[in-house]
Order: structure tokens, then C-alpha cells, then sequence
């Protein structure tokens, strides 16, 4: 149950950053795609 949870959290977290990052830097994006990653393992 928490693991899903914090996976949405972040889901959602990183949908925002995804929306910032457009109009700036993709170097947090990967780092946030991989950070998602290590929560889904």
C-alpha cells in the first residue's frame, strides 16, 4: 500500500516538474525518471 502511494506522490510530483522543465533544464527530468525508478524496484 505505501509503495504505491509513494509511487503517485511522486507520479504526480514529477508530473509538475515535467511541466517546469519544459520551458527550462531536462537535467532534472532524468534525474527525476530515475528516482522513480529505484521507488518502483
Amino acid at each position: 500500500m505505501m509503495k504505491w502511494y509513494n509511487i503517485s506522490s511522486i507520479l504526480s510530483a514529477s508530473e509538475r516538474h515535467i511541466k517546469a522543465l519544459s520551458k527550462n533544464d531536462s537535467g532534472l527530468l532524468s534525474q527525476s525518471i530515475f528516482n522513480i525508478q529505484m521507488v518502483i524496484r
